[in-house]
């Protein structure tokens, strides 16, 4: 390459090197240059990659602002109506991929996969509140990707756990099953552990494993005394925290499952009593609801009508934006017991009023000692 520029030959350079042959003088080794219109193109490329860069790699703050807004929707989500905050969701989600496709430095390509990751996490809980389960399990799939390429442990658990939230409510519940799996309470934060543990004792109560059920709940009762350390999922809050409060409606659900029905009543009402007392952002109207069909159906078990029809008062005045997808199936478990129990098509109608028309049953909200319910 050097022989070449100074346009000798390769024994011509060696002898140089070695001073047995002088190189031709420079007048002769290269042509008369205008430097200073060379340094000014210089600056020209590079003024011009400068703008490549600009326009094909993120800056950080960027993605810092990003995270802000994945945080405000997280928290809103709780005590929003989910149609309300949508059109944000789908915008925040869109703006992850388009910095991913674009390209971001190198330091910052696992938060920008953290975030978009998230925030599909945010729009599968979406989709299956709005009654979407497949545009649900296309979110998860993504969450999971995001989770692989950011090799982020917190993400893969949360990801896996909302993967077995959204089966749970489907028509084959045992399918949720394969994605709970033990969590290491080193790899990711307590209140991670918690949700994934209390998933795995309300699905195993549903599809009819009760011996892991109780066991999940009595590993659950002993990871409170966990200290609060936020992982790179929790630590966005709202609907990716899990205090506990909702703890304690989960263990409702699961002990209605499992036919314990003076415990699920007491759950039920203590996770109400928390959830009035909270402040409001923290107010969870899908979970207050879900709690009250459960707290009205062990009062039903337990041969209380009147506490029953007292509790289902709150669900019936539900306006039709907190009527999530999954208060459908709950609605109706109660509706078969009412007519099984011979309280009566009319009666049944006047505790339910238009709930129990306001969409079609799903049987994975059934444990199987519910069947005989039908």
């Amino acid at each position: 390459m050097l022989a070449k520029i100074l346009k000798v030959t390769v024994g011509q350079l060696a002898d140089a090197v070695e001073g047995r042959l002088a190189l031709p003088a420079e007048s002769a080794v290269m042509a008369p240059v205008d430097v200073h219109a060379l340094v000014s193109a210089a600056a020209r490329r590079a003024a011009d990659f400068g703008s490549t860069l600009v326009n094909a790699i993120v800056d950080e703050p960027e993605l810092d602002w990003l995270g802000v807004s994945l945080m405000k929707l997280a928290t809103a989500y709780v005590h929003t109506p989910v149609i309300n905050l949508l059109p944000d969701m789908v915008s925040l989600c869109d703006t992850a991929f388009a910095l991913i496709r674009r390209g971001v430095r190198p330091r910052q390509v696992r938060d920008a996969y953290l975030i978009a990751g998230i925030g599909s996490l945010l729009l599968a809980a979406a989709s299956q509140n709005l009654g979407h389960p497949a545009d649900a399990h296309i979110q998860l799939l993504n969450a999971q990707r995001c989770a692989e390429a950011a090799d982020s442990e917190a993400l893969r658990v949360w990801a896996r756990g909302s993967a077995a939230l959204t089966l749970e409510w489907s028509a084959t519940p045992s399918a949720a099953v394969r994605f709970l799996g033990s969590v290491a309470p080193h790899a990711v934060g307590p209140e991670t552990v918690r949700r994934n543990t209390a998933l795995e004792a309300r699905i195993c109560a549903r599809v009819g494993n009760p011996v892991r059920a109780r066991d999940a709940l009595q590993r659950l009762d002993g990871l409170n005394s966990l200290p609060d350390r936020p992982d790179e999922v929790s630590t966005f809050g709202g609907i990716f925290s899990f205090p506990a409060t909702k703890q304690t409606y989960y263990q409702a659900g699961a002990h209605d499952l499992l036919g314990d029905h003076a415990s699920a009543r007491h759950h039920a009402q203590n996770a109400l009593a928390a959830y009035a007392a909270a402040p409001k952002q923290e107010h969870s109207y899908g979970d207050i609801s879900l709690a009250r069909t459960i707290l009205a159906y062990n009062h039903l078990r337990l041969g209380d009508l009147d506490a029953a029809d007292a509790t289902l008062a709150h669900v019936r005045a539900l306006p039709p934006g907190q009527r999530i997808a999954q208060l459908a199936p709950a609605v109706h478990r109660i509706h078969r017991l009412l007519l099984a129990t011979g309280t009566g098509a009319h009666r049944a109608t006047t505790l339910l009023g238009d709930l129990v028309t306001t969409a079609a049953p799903t049987r994975s909200l059934e444990s199987p000692g519910d069947r005989s319910t039908q």
